[in-house]
C-alpha cells in the first residue's frame, strides 16, 4: 500500500468549499420553491442547507488564519497550524455529510412531485 501524502494546497480546498456552500445555496432555494405537502422534509431540507453554507464560512474564516497556500502536516512544526488544519478538514467533512443528507432529501422531494405522492 502506497504511503499517504501528508501535502495540502489549501487554495484547492477553499475553492472545494466554495463550490460546496453554492450547492448548500442551491438546496435552500430548491427547497424554498415546493410549497406544498412534506412540510417536515422541506423544513428539514431547508435547515441542512443552511448549516452547510454556515459551516463553510466557518471553514473559509479558519482557513484565512492559516498563513501559506499549502501545508504539509506531516512534517509541520507549527500545532497551531495543525490544529486548524483538523478543524478544516474535519468541518469539510461534516458539511459534505450534511449536503449528501440534503441531495437526499431533495431527490426525494423530487421523486414525490414526479410520482404525486
Amino acid at each position: 500500500m502506497a504511503p499517504r501524502s501528508t501535502y495540502v494546497n489549501l487554495k484547492y480546498l477553499s475553492e472545494f468549499n466554495k463550490y460546496m456552500m453554492t450547492l448548500g445555496a442551491a438546496a435552500f432555494l430548491y427547497f424554498d420553491k415546493f410549497e406544498v405537502g412534506f412540510r417536515t422534509l422541506r423544513t428539514g431540507g431547508a435547515i441542512l442547507s443552511t448549516l452547510a453554507v454556515v459551516i463553510g464560512v466557518v471553514i473559509m474564516s479558519v482557513l484565512g488564519r492559516i498563513h501559506g497556500d499549502d501545508i504539509d502536516y506531516g512534517h509541520e512544526t507549527d500545532q497551531h497550524k495543525i490544529l486548524l488544519f483538523r478543524i478544516v478538514s474535519r468541518a469539510l467533512l461534516i458539511q459534505l455529510t450534511v449536503l449528501v443528507v440534503t441531495i437526499m432529501a431533495a431527490g426525494w422531494l423530487s421523486l414525490a412531485k414526479i410520482w404525486k405522492w
